[in-house]
Parts: structure tokens; sequence; C-alpha cells
């Protein structure tokens, strides 16, 4: 993946954006928004835990992240499989990744919530991007 970056020129300076809305379904199967915004406490989301991290993180199928900023780039990719010169916007999101205290799999018959904190500043995979588009919801994380 690291050798794609190489590929990519940016034609703007990056844009830092206040906030950013999610779309989810409710459990009543209607429509709800949440705002995420990085300067409030509403700055917790949610992902889904891909398979190479899954086992990382003891099957937990959630993965848990802080906002620290909310940017979006114009940018040309000139790699393989480049379509044209045409800057396209992308965006995306700083974060920094919530660590499991625990191994072990909390299910829902134990009644309790998954249990996070921050990993050390200068351990490896603290901080990260996220496309905006892996988000499930945002989330209250209780310090």
């Amino acid at each position: 993946m690291t050798q794609y970056f190489s590929k990519v020129i940016a034609c703007t300076s990056t844009t830092w954006l206040n906030s950013a809305q999610f779309n989810y379904t409710t459990y009543n199967v209607r429509w709800s928004q949440d705002i995420i915004n990085p300067d409030t406490t509403h700055c917790d989301i949610m992902l889904l835990t891909n398979s190479e991290d899954m086992e990382a993180n003891s099957n937990h199928p959630f993965s848990y992240t802080r906002v620290l900023g909310i940017y979006h780039i114009n940018v040309v990719y000139t790699g393989p499989r480049m379509l044209d010169y045409t800057p396209r916007k992308v965006d995306f999101l700083w974060v920094r990744w919530f660590q499991y205290f625990e191994s072990r799999l909390v299910a829902w018959k134990d009644c309790c919530l998954d249990l996070v904190h921050f990993p050390p500043m200068a351990s490896d995979n603290t901080f990260g991007f996220v496309n905006p588009r892996d988000v499930l919801r945002g989330c209250h994380i209780v310090p």
C-alpha cells in the first residue's frame, strides 16, 4: 500500500472541516444521523474491524477511535490503473486508535461494555487515517 502513496500528487492544500455527519439505521429501522466534531465531546467513532485486525484484537468485531481532524484534499493519482489527470476530492479522518484492555471477547450475555484505553503515544499505530465511508456511527466512550 505504501508504494501507491508516492504516486499521489496534491493539487491544493488540505482543507480542515469542523464536523462530519454520518447516517445510520436505528434499532427500529428508522434513519438517524451522528454529527462528529473533533472540538467537542462528540468525537468518538466505531468501525467494523477488518479480518487482519480482528486476530490482533482477539476477535473483537469493532474498532474504536477518537477523531482528531476531518480533512479533504484534491489529489491526482499517477500510478497503475490511473484514469486521467483530473484532480479528485479525497475525504479522510485523522484518528487516534483505542486499544482493548482485555483479550477476551465480550458477549451480549455478559452484560458489560468493551473496555478500551489509549495506547502509549510512542507505540506504532497509535494514530492513523480512516476513510469516512468506513464509519459505522458515532459512540460515547466513558472515561
